[in-house]
């Protein structure tokens, strides 16, 4: 029994490593009809969306609707798996002003193309905003790729119409691969039959 209390160091190494390592981002690509004026920047963990002009409604009338598109890749390195995804969208909503956000997450490296977690969500009224959410996923994996479409409609009423998007940011949560999680199981099952 001796031989399991040298898992312990090896299993806390990993873990430590694994709390250090990022999640990196490719293939970002933002499109749409209101879309097409932004810019992203990362960070560890973490990609952010800003639009300088997408908006609808009275302010810009004619403009009553548009899209933005926004899809890309996130790969967490250093023996990571990805599990979920926090979206916060800034922006404002009055009158008919709506926004609807509609994300696939889908895996691309375990089962390669399986949709792990889908988001449908219509915000209707200033209040909704700043709108803040977890999506889980299905299971872990290591990289997934982000498809997102964002539609902004603020119909022509009497009233003040408007539907705009500032910033969109997504924050992916890490965890250990399954093997390094059964390292430390092994790991602290030696140090308790001590």
């Amino acid at each position: 029994m001796q031989r399991w209390k040298f898992a312990l160091p090896f299993a806390l190494a990993a873990l430590a490593g694994v709390a250090n390592a990022d999640v990196t981002f490719s293939n970002v690509v933002v499109a749409g009809s209101v879309g097409t004026d932004s810019s992203f920047e990362t960070y560890p963990q973490i990609i952010d969306f800003f639009f300088d002009s997408a908006w609808v409604g009275d302010v810009v009338d004619p403009v009553r609707d548009g899209d933005i598109s926004i899809s890309y890749e996130a790969t967490a390195v250093g023996g990571q798996f990805v599990d979920s995804v926090m979206i916060n969208v800034l922006g404002a909503l009055s009158g008919t002003g709506s926004l609807r956000v509609i994300e696939i997450v889908e895996d691309r490296a375990i089962n390669v193309g399986n949709i792990i977690a889908t988001r449908d969500v219509t915000l209707s009224s200033n209040a909704d905003l700043p709108y803040n959410d977890v999506l889980s996923f299905a299971y872990p994996t290591p990289r997934v790729r982000v498809t997102k479409s964002i539609m902004l409609k603020a119909p022509e009423s009497p009233d003040e119409d408007l539907a705009a998007v500032a910033l969109v940011e997504q924050t992916f949560t890490k965890v250990p691969e399954p093997a390094t999680v059964g390292l430390l199981a092994l790991g602290l099952l030696g140090l308790r039959r001590r």
